[in-house]
């Protein structure tokens, strides 16, 4: 639900401050009072967001076996996926997309993500 809420205000801010057609005398400062604080709480609410997402990720993991050896490949798995990531995004980035279509790709993403641990969750755990 938190990271939902995040997509959405990620969204907004991107549609309001049109980052993609912004000049350098647009760009909104600390100085610039609440909407500086606005835009603040959503990058730190993404921060939150994916350290609540990576410590479900381990906490997840370490509820799937109690063997090291398994837990230890599992884990090399989840940061294999991790950095895989963290690669694409910096390719978006340095790529000529707009900034609302590498958004959309982010959220896609994240949403196709979604079905592996549900399906984890629900076959290991009694949840």
């Amino acid at each position: 639900l938190t990271s939902g809420i995040n997509w959405g205000l990620a969204v907004w801010v991107q549609i309001a401050k049109d980052i993609d057609h912004a000049d350098e005398h647009s760009v909104t400062d600390f100085k610039d009072g609440l909407p500086y604080v606005g835009i603040a709480a959503v990058y730190v609410l993404f921060g939150f967001c994916d350290a609540i997402i990576q410590c479900w990720c381990y906490w997840l993991i370490g509820h799937l076996t109690s063997d090291s050896l398994k837990l230890s490949r599992y884990a090399g798995i989840y940061k294999f996926f991790q950095s895989g990531g963290a690669a694409v995004a910096w390719k978006l980035n340095g790529s000529n997309l707009q900034a609302l279509v590498q958004l959309f790709i982010n959220i896609s993403f994240f949403l196709v993500s979604i079905p592996g641990p549900a399906a984890v969750c629900l076959r290991h755990l009694s949840i």
